[in-house]
């Protein structure tokens, strides 16, 4: 099985781990001081040729139900302990 195929194979069964949320909600927490943000939703589009899915998390407070801005996980699927918010 070629690498490309392996990617693939590891985009379709895509799950966060929790470490990666963890690495989520540290992120949010820290950008929206005052405010109690909650994921309410993430999707991705498949992984690029360099093995790295990026993943859109929706992010909003959970007493107002304001939406505030959207934050951008890059998972690693060769290292999951590499994802990283950016």
């Amino acid at each position: 099985m070629g690498i490309m195929q392996k990617i693939a194979m590891g985009a379709e069964n895509f799950d966060l781990t929790k470490l990666e949320v963890k690495k989520i909600y540290s992120y949010i927490k820290k950008q929206n001081k005052g405010k109690v943000p909650e994921m309410t939703g993430w999707f991705h589009s498949g992984a690029d040729d360099m093995g790295f899915v990026k993943v859109e998390a929706e992010i909003c407070d959970a007493i107002t139900g304001e939406r505030l801005p959207d934050v951008v996980l890059n998972s690693c699927l060769f290292d999951r302990r590499q994802s990283f918010v950016g």
